[in-house]
């Protein structure tokens, strides 16, 4: 079985947020889609062992900001290689709160979003799948690209964290280097070796040296 095949879905890059005791919890996930039109729901799959996980079901709703292909790769790096539980994700990014439910949104960096208040939740193995009832909808720019996972993977070099759907883990057949930082592994081509001096990780901008052999 190739597992590359999973690749060749469509998938995006979103920033899932949600409230709690008026603290602002987000990942990265890139599995989102809509259900039905009227009323208009959306799904999204987020991980069990995402700090986020919790907070949504607790909060009972959560929100969507729609990635584009100029996000920058610290926001990408920061919510979707590290835990809330270890650090403040939203301590360094300028972020809005929804219309409606007053949710975080990264208007700056999207193309859409999305405020949902949550009406089921379907356990599928490591995964929920969260389903939420669209009270608020915006587009937010018409001259910008959604980010893909195409794009993401093979634009930006990119590849899932471990808590994403779509991991495939690296067949460990060369050396293989982590950053430090967001935990990106690098697994391209080009030896880590010589890679130029001035090559920073393509998730969080570190520098060669901030990486670890694995």
């Amino acid at each position: 079985m190739n597992n590359l095949a999973f690749h060749r879905l469509s998938y995006g890059i979103y920033v899932l947020t949600t409230q709690l005791d008026g603290k602002p919890f987000g990942c990265i996930i890139n599995t989102a889609f809509q259900i039905t039109s009227a009323p208009p729901r959306i799904a999204v799959s987020c991980n069990k062992d995402n700090y986020t996980h919790d907070k949504i079901s607790n909060a009972k709703m959560f929100a969507l900001s729609v990635l584009t292909e100029e996000s920058s790769q610290d926001l990408i790096g920061t919510f979707g290689y590290n835990s809330g539980r270890d650090i403040d994700k939203f301590k360094s990014y300028e972020f809005t709160q929804g219309d409606k439910l007053s949710l975080p949104l990264f208007t700056d960096e999207s193309i859409a979003t999305f405020e949902c208040k949550l009406v089921e939740s379907l356990e599928v193995g490591t995964h929920t799948i969260f389903i939420g009832e669209v009270i608020d909808c915006n587009v937010l720019s018409n001259s910008s690209n959604e980010m893909t996972y195409k794009y993401f993977h093979e634009v930006r070099k990119a590849v899932a964290p471990k808590n994403a759907p779509t991991y495939i883990e690296v067949e460990k057949n060369r050396d293989l280097y982590e950053c430090s930082l967001c935990k990106y592994v690098y697994d391209e081509d080009v030896p880590f070796d010589e890679l130029p001096d001035d090559w920073v990780c393509p998730v969080c901008g570190a520098t060669k040296d901030l990486f670890e052999k694995t």
